[in-house]
């Protein structure tokens, strides 16, 4: 499962390259979705009801201290967070997005994998 956020990172690459920025976006986001997707069940054996990235985030904390990083993480982008919420929900016909918003994104989407594959190992630990 997880080539396959690989994957919408790398169509996500592609279709930016392309000038294609809003399905770039968009791309990402599944992308994201997928793996916070792929946390949860790998974890905890059962994905969340909700499709809101913060909550899909903050819910992977087992732990107090865990919880506030990751908190401290969605409260610090935000911006980042709502953006990518729009791109999943948004119709892919209309430009939404410009290059330079797109490769802010794309860039951010790449840091929250890393930074939540780290933080995985935090809560793997926190669990034995």
């Amino acid at each position: 499962m997880r080539s396959k956020v690989k994957d919408l990172l790398l169509l996500a690459n592609e279709m930016f390259n392309e000038d294609m920025y809003t399905m770039a976006v968009h791309n990402a986001s599944l992308a994201l979705y997928t793996f916070l997707e792929i946390l949860h069940l790998e974890i905890y054996g059962a994905i969340p009801v909700t499709r809101r990235l913060k909550s899909l985030i903050i819910t992977l904390a087992p732990t107090r201290n865990i919880e506030v990083s990751l908190k401290k993480y969605v409260d610090e982008n935000s911006e980042f967070f709502e953006k990518l919420e729009l791109a999943y929900r948004m119709s892919l016909a209309s430009e939404l997005f410009s290059k330079e918003e797109a490769t802010s994104i794309l860039k951010f989407v790449n840091k929250t994998i890393r930074f939540l594959s780290e933080i995985e190992n935090l809560i793997r630990k926190s669990l034995q």
